[in-house]
């Protein structure tokens, strides 16, 4: 995904927010994508989601290629399958709309509930994210509401409609810390019950192990190593995966490893580094990493990871 910079009297240039991204999602699983800000998180997610149109390649869903003609002319039916869990709680929901208006959207929408129907949806829906008694939230305007209630209320909003997929866009980032656990807990209680497939973006890496099943590194638009999440934390091979673990708290008692340390901040996207992205950055570099671009290597059936040092 290459987005245009408009430069007056200058040659156009590119801000290259993903570059050979690859992967596979599977029903009931949570793959957490981590990475610091501006690594493309966000932007593979709103891909995803169909908010842009890749610069090149393609996305399969369910077998389907999603910017093909016949799901375009089923459009509706993907955004009723794919939901989006946003970051900023507030910014997320109509401020002029009550609860039961932002709730009673979706139903209509998607012709799931008639209207003698749409107060018992509404309620039911608020009971399993956890606003009980629901008649105290039902007629509430978004302003009345607490973060982390506003984000209960998001989650049954893109949860009412039975989803296959949901996008979760750091949807902890903005609460305080006693609420994250709860809303974490709350997205593996709706995986385990009805099967569904997350995209959970997130720079917390301690996070990513608590929620996932398999973990993706992403840094500078390329992803750079994949793999379950307990082997990424336990066995990471990736320089920049091993400084992202060494950052987050680790409560195993016997749990050592050497501290790596690294300077500078994530290169411009618009003039990527050339070889290896992470290179101008890596304790761990060799000379041709700044000259050849890496492959993501095999390391074992599940794990892969993009760097020079695992060449096969």
């Amino acid at each position: 995904m290459h987005f245009p910079v408009k430069k007056f009297g200058r040659k156009e240039e590119y801000v290259h927010a993903m570059d050979d991204i690859s992967f596979s999602l599977y029903q009931g699983e949570i793959l957490a994508i981590v990475g610091e800000s501006g690594s493309g998180k966000t932007t593979t997610a709103n891909v995803v989601a169909k908010l842009h149109r890749p610069t090149s390649g393609e996305i399969y869903f369910n077998g389907q290629e999603i910017y093909g003609q016949e799901v375009r002319k089923n459009n509706l039916e993907y955004r009723k399958n794919v939901q989006m869990i946003f970051q900023d709680p507030f910014g997320a929901l109509n401020p002029t709309h009550t609860i039961r208006g932002i709730l009673e959207r979706p139903f209509v929408i998607h012709g799931l509930a008639e209207r003698s129907e749409l107060e018992a949806k509404i309620k039911e829906v608020l009971v399993q994210v956890g606003l009980e008694p629901p008649e105290q939230f039902i007629d509430k305007f978004p302003h009345e509401l607490s973060g982390g209630q506003l984000q209960r209320i998001n989650i049954a909003r893109a949860i009412s409609v039975e989803p296959v997929l949901l996008l979760a866009d750091e949807p902890t980032s903005m609460l305080d810390v006693s609420i994250r656990i709860i809303i974490m807990n709350m997205i593996k209680k709706f995986r385990d019950r009805d099967n569904i497939s997350y995209l959970y973006i997130t720079h917390n890496l301690a996070g990513a192990r608590y929620i996932a099943d398999r973990i993706g590194v992403m840094y500078a638009g390329m992803l750079m190593e994949l793999g379950p999440a307990d082997e990424i934390i336990q066995n990471a091979y990736h320089p920049y995966t091993q400084l992202l673990r060494s950052a987050a708290p680790q409560p195993e008692k016997d749990f050592k490893e050497n501290k790596l340390t690294t300077q500078g901040e994530i290169p411009s996207l618009v003039n990527p580094p050339s070889g290896c992205r992470f290179h101008p950055r890596c304790p761990k570099a060799m000379p041709e990493c700044s000259k050849k671009l890496p492959e993501m290597y095999q390391i074992n059936e599940k794990h892969r990871v993009r760097c020079l040092l695992y060449r096969q």
